[in-house]
């Protein structure tokens, strides 16, 4: 059991060297991809729905991402958010996108989802908390998805609760 504890925080470092020498960034964008897993995921977690106000939202998955590294490193708590209509994407634009986005934030934010985890970055001896919650708002047919990304600050998430 501790060994295998140690195997899986070696991995997880890992791959966190691996996401600061590449510079991996997410940044709020629109998605085009194929691969449904894109790289720089810790700790995921699999599919899931949540009720929220008596409505199912439906979780492909919630992960840890670093943003920046190499420069104010920042770890975001992040949630595929699994739509099924894809019209909701047309148009989409950073305003439009946090407005179908913040009901899975505040959930995250009201069940502290985001606090079972810390990163501790051995490289520049510092520990990273979760400092934003994102959102992959995601189409996905067959083997290939389509998307937006938003992401807003833990901070301005509890303002509006």
């Amino acid at each position: 059991m501790v060994e295998q504890r140690l195997t899986n925080r070696r991995k997880l470092l890992v791959v966190l060297a691996v996401l600061v020498l590449l510079g991996i960034a997410a940044k709020s964008c629109k998605l085009s991809f194929t691969d449904r897993h894109d790289p720089g995921h810790m700790a995921a977690t699999g599919p899931a729905t949540w009720e929220i106000d008596g409505k199912p939202y439906s979780i492909g998955s919630t992960y840890f991402q670093v943003l920046d590294p190499g420069a104010r490193e920042q770890l975001q708590f992040t949630i595929d958010y699994l739509i099924s209509d894809p019209a909701i994407l047309d148009g989409i634009d950073e305003e439009r996108a946090a407005r179908i986005a913040m009901p899975v934030m505040r959930y995250a934010w009201q069940h502290r989802l985001f606090e079972r985890t810390s990163v501790s970055l051995m490289l520049q001896g510092k520990e990273l908390k979760p400092s934003l919650i994102g959102v992959a708002i995601t189409y996905r047919q067959g083997d290939s998805s389509r998307g937006y990304r938003v992401h807003r600050s833990i901070e301005e998430i509890a303002k509006q609760n």
